[in-house]
């Protein structure tokens, strides 16, 4: 009897959770969607957000809509669909009080779409660093303020480790002259994310995950300014 009473009541909660009244209200609509959402329903959970959005046009609540749609592609890990829907919302409501937590996944929307190692395409990482740099300023104290800066760096990295697999690329083929611009452009702006110990020598230089020291790169700048 107990083992059927427990059923019933879950059936019923998970009814109630996933229906609602004729004609609801905006608040009601929302507290319907927040619920579902918190409890991982995404999917249905976006429906009513949506009915929300567009039944409810110039409600205050249909702005929260929008931001809590964009939460969940982020929870669903649709980065592009993320990107876009942070990246809207900022542009319509820039002054929100939620706008330090727009901006961070706003970045970290970015920041995973890029790939986890340097021979791929590292073209956004143009805007994921814009982004983090913004959240940076905007908000310095913001509890994301060390994620950002984290994150940030790992893509720094990969762009630095960029340079120096096609500089490295060059100086394989013999064409050192052709690998100097990407080792100066190494030494300009990543200088401070180069190992200050060598862990291979000049002649072991490799591209891999570990980065050459300055000290080793400014002996390569040398040696092929001076061939000519």
């Amino acid at each position: 009897m107990t083992h059927l009473l427990l059923v019933f009541l879950f059936l019923s909660s998970c009814s109630s959770l996933h229906s609602l009244k004729s004609n609801p209200s905006a608040k009601e609509l929302f507290q319907h969607a927040q619920k579902l959402k918190e409890k991982s329903y995404y999917m249905e959970s976006l429906t009513y957000f949506r009915r929300l959005k567009n039944r409810f046009l110039y409600s205050r609540l249909a702005k929260e809509a929008e931001l809590a749609i964009a939460d969940i592609y982020f929870l669903q890990e649709e980065w592009e669909k993320a990107a876009r829907s942070f990246g809207k919302f900022a542009d319509l409501h820039p002054r929100h009080p939620k706008m330090d937590h727009v901006m961070f996944h706003l970045a970290l929307s970015y920041f995973h779409q890029l790939p986890t190692t340097e021979d791929r395409d590292l073209s956004l990482s143009k805007k994921t660093l814009f982004y983090f740099n913004k959240h940076l300023k905007v908000f310095p104290k913001s509890p994301h303020q060390k994620q950002s800066k984290e994150h940030k760096e790992k893509v720094l990295n990969l762009l630095a480790k960029k340079e120096w697999m096609i500089a490295y690329f060059h100086l394989k083929q013999e064409k050192p002259k052709s690998a100097l611009p990407y080792i100066i452009k190494l030494m300009k702006n990543y200088s401070y994310l180069l190992p200050k110990e060598e862990k291979n020598n000049k002649e072991n230089l490799k591209v891999s995950s570990d980065l050459p020291s300055l000290k080793q790169l400014k002996q390569l700048v040398k040696e092929i300014t001076k061939k000519g």
